[in-house]
């Protein structure tokens, strides 16, 4: 990473995670957001939107890609600032989010339907999507690709970094 050795690169990496935090904070289950509160975007999907999410697609990735970011970052240029409180709000977050998950459908409130769209770009069963079983694992149902996801992943390594 150029990071190290270029402190506007690090600066704007670091800008990059205070939004994402932001967002997560603002919305767990938004996957993409508008610069501002315009109200642009999917604003018509049935979902829980605001006028600051462009689309409120839930996808695991978009909480754990700003976790490793974060990581990654720390590790190139030895800035612990990024690991404020802030920081572990969205961590908690997360972890809120995900526990939810967990048991889909008798805990979770996300709902997402789309209407007149191909079936992967919506969710059956009334916005609710496939029946699910506890399994432990957290559920999820797009990726950032916007294909439906088949199978539950879950990040214990998340939970390591309450510890630190």
């Amino acid at each position: 990473m150029v990071a190290s050795e270029d402190q506007q690169i690090a600066s704007m990496i670091k800008g990059v995670l205070r939004r994402q935090f932001d967002y997560i904070l603002k919305d767990p289950y938004a996957n993409t957001f508008n610069e501002t509160a315009n109200g642009s975007g999917y604003q018509d999907d049935e979902t829980d939107m605001s006028p600051i999410v462009w689309e409120r697609k839930y996808e695991i990735d978009s909480l754990c890609f700003p976790i490793q970011l974060a990581y990654f970052y720390w590790k190139e240029t030895n800035d612990l600032s990024i690991f404020d409180n802030t920081f572990f709000n969205v961590v908690r977050t997360i972890l809120k989010t995900w526990k939810v998950e967990q048991n889909h459908d008798e805990q979770s409130s996300y709902r997402f339907h789309r209407k007149n769209v191909i079936l992967i770009d919506t969710l059956p069963n009334d916005g609710k999507g496939s029946e699910t079983a506890w399994t432990g694992m957290t559920w999820t149902r797009f990726r950032q690709v916007m294909m439906l996801v088949c199978l539950v992943i879950t990040f214990p390594r998340i939970c390591l970094l309450l510890l630190y």
